[in-house]
């Protein structure tokens, strides 16, 4: 990419060339349970544009829900199958869902 810039006068400079990175991934999400197997943990990451936080979203599958971190965890209060959804984006926009199911004990 080069940068072209003209003034009032008609006087222009050119910059030098400069290479652009295109990020089209949304962030990296990990849903991990915890030891024990009553827990579940979500972890978000996106090391080109970076996390906005504020769109996280997670939804534990058994009504309980979280949101506005990288970081979050879930103590589900009895045993079973359950999916979780977790809705995200970073910094430019690029968002995307993963969902999973996990079985706690």
């Amino acid at each position: 990419v080069q940068v072209l810039a003209t003034d009032a006068n008609g006087q222009s400079t050119l910059t030098a060339p400069a290479e652009l990175l295109i990020d089209g991934v949304p962030p990296r999400v990990s849903i991990a349970r915890a030891r024990g197997g009553a827990s579940v943990s979500v972890r978000v990451k996106d090391r080109f544009s970076g996390v906005n936080a504020r769109a996280i979203t997670v939804s534990w599958g058994d009504g309980a829900r979280g949101a506005g971190r990288t970081r979050l965890s879930h103590r589900y209060s009895r045993g079973g199958v359950y999916l979780v959804t977790v809705r995200v984006a970073d910094k430019i926009g690029i968002a995307g869902t993963v969902r999973k199911w996990v079985t706690v004990r």
